[in-house]
């Protein structure tokens, strides 16, 4: 019998070696980002989510350097 493919949970992928190695050599802390995508979901939950409600700092631009 054939089983259809499941995708693996957060926790799985997080727990993944090659996930953390990436997150390692891109310098995301997992305590961090599970904080952020906690939070996101609690926003989503209370519908509190859009673009009005996203804190984002800004990009240097080339004369700020």
């Amino acid at each position: 019998m054939l089983r259809p493919c499941r995708q693996p949970s957060l926790a799985d992928a997080m727990a993944d070696p090659l996930i953390q190695a990436l997150m390692r050599a891109d310098g995301v802390d997992p305590a961090e980002l599970r904080a952020l995508m906690r939070e996101t979901a609690r926003r989503i939950e209370l519908g509190s989510y859009g673009p009005q409600s996203i804190s984002m700092r800004a990009a240097p631009t080339a004369d700020q350097h």
